[in-house]
C-alpha cells in the first residue's frame, strides 16, 4: 500500500495548504469579485480533497479507483506549486491588506489570479470527479484533459515551435498526430458522455442483444451492424458508450477501435476525405505506443515540409496496409444521415467497407430510404429508448429546478410524474429529457399537475410548446436574439463569444462589462433548448437540421438583422 500512502500523503498537505490560503483570503475586507471566486472555488476543492482523503484511508489494495488516482499525482503536484505561489504572495502583502484595505493590491494582479482560477477550476473538476469513487469515469476525465491540452498547446504553437517539437524525443509522433486532422472523435465522444451522464448506464439491452454480441463476436464472421432510430432517441450515446466498452473489454494489440461522430453543424469539414484522415489519426494515435510505423512515418515526411494533408487516395491505401496487422478492426460510425447527401452516403460506406475483411463496421442513423438502401444486405437493429433508460432519465431530471422540493412535500407524486413521461415519451429520451425540463419549472402542485396533464407527444411539438413559453415572458427577445446568434454564426461560438455579441447593442462602438449576460440566464431565458457544452460551446439541444427553430417558427424580423456580416 506504498502508492496508497504516497497518494493520501498529497491530499493531506494540499487540503493544508488549501485551508491556508482561504483563511488568508478571509481576512481581505470589500474584496473584488476575483478574490471572492477564487475563495470559493478553493472552498469546493477543499471539499473534494477532504472526500478523497476518506477514500484512500477506506480503500483496499487493487482497488482500481486507487490505481487510476496515481495518474492524478503530477496534477497534485501542479497545484501544490500554484496553492505555494499564492500562500506566498498573499502572506507578503497580507499585513498591508489588512492595514490599508486596498482594491489596488488585486488589481495590479487581476490577470495572474484570473489565471489561477482557471488552472484552480480544471484542476478541481478532476478531482470533483476522483472523488465518486469511479475508476472509469476518472480515467475518463484525465483522458479528455489531456486531448484538450494537446490541441490548444498545437494550436498556439509557431511554425519554427513545431519543429523544434519534432526534434524532441516522440516529437515526430506528436506532430504526425496533429498534422493529420483537427477532427478530434475521442474529445467528441467524451464530451457526448459527459452531456448525457443520466445515460452512462443506459442501453444494456442493446449490449445484451444477439445482434449486437454477433457483431462483437470474433469467433463470427465480420459483418456490418445498421442501428436505426428516430430523433432523440439516444443512438448518439449508444455510440459513445459502444466505443468506451469495445475500449475497455477488448485491450489487446491485434484489436482496433476507431471511430466517428457526424455533426450537421461541421458538414463543411465532413467530407470522405477528412473522415478518413481522422481515422488515420486515431490509428497513428494508438501506434505511438510504441512508435511511427515506416509507411506513416514515410507519408509524414512526403508532406509535412509543404505543410499539405495526405490525399484521399493515400489514406485509404495507407488505412488498408495498416489494417492488416490487426485481426479485428471496430469502426463505429454515428448519425450517418447528418452528412450531406451529396454522395457522400455511399462513398463514405463503401470506403469504410473496403478497407479490408477484417472490419467490423457499426452505424447509426435515421430509417431515411437513401441510408436504407446502402444497408439491404446488413444486419438491422431498431434502436429505442427502454422504459427502463426513460426512468434513469427522469431520475435524473427530478434533481433539476423546483422538483425536489415539490416531491418531497407529496410522495405521490413521483409516480405520477414517472407514469406521465415515460408513457409521453415513447421510448424517446431526448423528449423524456425536454419534458422534464418542463417540469422543473413549475413552481407549485397546480402547476405541476397542469403540465403534467398536457405534456407535448413529440419532440416537434415540445419545441412549439416551448417556443410558446419563451413568447409569453418579459425576456423573449433576449432569447430570440440568443437563437439567431447560434444558427447564424459561421462557426459554433463559445459561451464567451455570444455574451460579448449580445452585449453589443445596435450603435455602440464599445463593449460595456456592466451588459454582459450571464451564462445562467442564457440557459434559463432558452428553455434549455439552448446547452453549454463542456468546452463553452453554445448549441441547439438537439443536433438535428429537420428541426430546425428557423424554419418551424421563423426569427422576428430584427434577430438576422442584427448580426452583421463577417468582413470578407
Amino acid at each position: 500500500m506504498a502508492e496508497a500512502l504516497g497518494i493520501a500523503s498529497s491530499v493531506t498537505a494540499l487540503i493544508q495548504n488549501t485551508i491556508v490560503v482561504i483563511n488568508y483570503l478571509k481576512d481581505v475586507k470589500n474584496a473584488p469579485k476575483e478574490c471572492d471566486e477564487l475563495l470559493t472555488e478553493l472552498r469546493y476543492l477543499e471539499v473534494g480533497l477532504s472526500s478523497i482523503g476518506q477514500q484512500i484511508r477506506s480503500s483496499t489494495k487493487g482497488d482500481p479507483w486507487l490505481e487510476t488516482l496515481q495518474q492524478l499525482q503530477d496534477h497534485f503536484k501542479e497545484l501544490m506549486e500554484l496553492l505555494d505561489e499564492l500562500k506566498a504572495r498573499l502572506k507578503d502583502g497580507s499585513s498591508r491588506l489588512k492595514r490599508l484595505m486596498r482594491r489596488l493590491d488585486w488589481t495590479i494582479t487581476k490577470k495572474s489570479v484570473e489565471e489561477d482560477l482557471r488552472k484552480i477550476e480544471r484542476l478541481k473538476s478532476l478531482i470533483m470527479v476522483a472523488g465518486q469513487h469511479d475508476h472509469l469515469k476518472l480515467s475518463l476525465a484525465i483522458q479528455k484533459m489531456l486531448g484538450d491540452i494537446e490541441v490548444k498547446v498545437w494550436e498556439s504553437l509557431t511554425t519554427k515551435d513545431k519543429n523544434r517539437l519534432f526534434q524532441l524525443p516522440g516529437g515526430k509522433i506528436v506532430n504526425a498526430v496533429m498534422w493529420l486532422s483537427a477532427l478530434d472523435y475521442n474529445t467528441v465522444r467524451h464530451n457526448k458522455l459527459e452531456h448525457w451522464q443520466c445515460a452512462s448506464h443506459m442501453e444494456e439491452w442493446f449490449f445484451e442483444s444477439p445482434e449486437f454480441l454477433s457483431w462483437v463476436d470474433v469467433a463470427i464472421a465480420p459483418f456490418t451492424l445498421w442501428c436505426v432510430g428516430d430523433p432523440g432517441v439516444g443512438k448518439t450515446i449508444l455510440a459513445s458508450n459502444t466505443v468506451e466498452r469495445l475500449h475497455a473489454k477488448l485491450n489487446k494489440e491485434d484489436t482496433l477501435v476507431l471511430c466517428i461522430f457526424c455533426d450537421y453543424n461541421s458538414t463543411v469539414d465532413q467530407t470522405v476525405t477528412n473522415l478518413m484522415r481522422s481515422l488515420l489519426k486515431q490509428l497513428v494515435y494508438w501506434q505511438a505506443r510504441l512508435s511511427l510505423t515506416a509507411s506513416i512515418e514515410f507519408l509524414y515526411d512526403r508532406y509535412c515540409h509543404d505543410e499539405t494533408q495526405p490525399s484521399l487516395k493515400d489514406c485509404i491505401s495507407l488505412l488498408f496496409e495498416e489494417l492488416k496487422s490487426y485481426d479485428c478492426v471496430y469502426i463505429v460510425l454515428d448519425a450517418l444521415d447528418e452528412l450531406d447527401d451529396d454522395g457522400r452516403w455511399k462513398g463514405l460506406i463503401d470506403v469504410l467497407r473496403a478497407l479490408g475483411s477484417q472490419i467490423r463496421l457499426l452505424v447509426t442513423s435515421r430509417n431515411l430510404d437513401t441510408i436504407r438502401s446502402l444497408f439491404e444486405a446488413d444486419t438491422k437493429l431498431e434502436i429505442r429508448a427502454s422504459d427502463t433508460d426513460i426512468e434513469k432519465c427522469i431520475m435524473a431530471g427530478l434533481m433539476k429546478g423546483n422538483l425536489l422540493t415539490l416531491l418531497s412535500e407529496n410522495k405521490n407524486l413521483y409516480e405520477k410524474i414517472l407514469k406521465a413521461v415515460v408513457e409521453k415519451a415513447d421510448g424517446v429520451l431526448l423528449l423524456a429529457r425536454m419534458h422534464m425540463e418542463l417540469l422543473a419549472r413549475s413552481i407549485n402542485h397546480a402547476q405541476l399537475k397542469k403540465e403534467l396533464d398536457k405534456l407535448p407527444d413529440t419532440i416537434t411539438q415540445t419545441y412549439e410548446y416551448l417556443l410558446a413559453r419563451i413568447d409569453s415572458l418579459p425576456n423573449k427577445d433576449l432569447a430570440y436574439r440568443i437563437f439567431g446568434w447560434v444558427t447564424f454564426a459561421a462557426r459554433p461560438l463559445t459561451v464567451l463569444e455570444l455574451q460579448y455579441a449580445l452585449a453589443i447593442e445596435p450603435g455602440t462602438k464599445q463593449l460595456d462589462p456592466a451588459a454582459i449576460t450571464n451564462e445562467d440566464i442564457i440557459t434559463s431565458v432558452c428553455m434549455g433548448l439552448v446547452v453549454i457544452g463542456s468546452k463553452g460551446e453554445v448549441r441547439f439541444t438537439i443536433l438535428s437540421k429537420n428541426i430546425s427553430l428557423c424554419t418551424k417558427t421563423g426569427f422576428p424580423p430584427t434577430s438576422r438583422s442584427q448580426i452583421s456580416p463577417a468582413p470578407a
